[in-house]
């Protein structure tokens, strides 16, 4: 199971990393589904790279110093800085 969840990611970011070149835009049908995954992978104990409780620190802590990233630019500039797809992608990085 940790090959075939090792593939799918690999996949998943490639194609993300593709998107995000020509776009810019990181989507959400993309992203949201790796975080759902990483959550029920770690969960179930089908992967073992990490353990539950450090996956959901890791994932709220890299989301939100990214949301806290782009509130303090958007109080500065007026604009969003960060788009939150890098939030959720990190968050669902974190998740695995």
């Amino acid at each position: 199971m940790e090959y075939l969840l090792t593939s799918v990611l690999i996949i998943v970011l490639l194609v993300l990393a593709w998107i995000d070149f020509k776009t810019f835009l990181l989507p959400d049908f993309l992203t949201l589904p790796l975080m759902c995954l990483g959550l029920i992978s770690i969960s179930l104990g089908w992967l073992h790279w990490t353990n539950f409780t450090s996956s959901i620190i890791g994932a709220l802590a890299g989301w939100g110093s990214l949301y806290l990233l782009n509130l303090l630019y958007k109080y500065f500039k007026g604009i969003d800085g960060v788009g939150m797809g890098d939030a959720k992608l990190l968050a669902a990085l974190a998740l695995f």
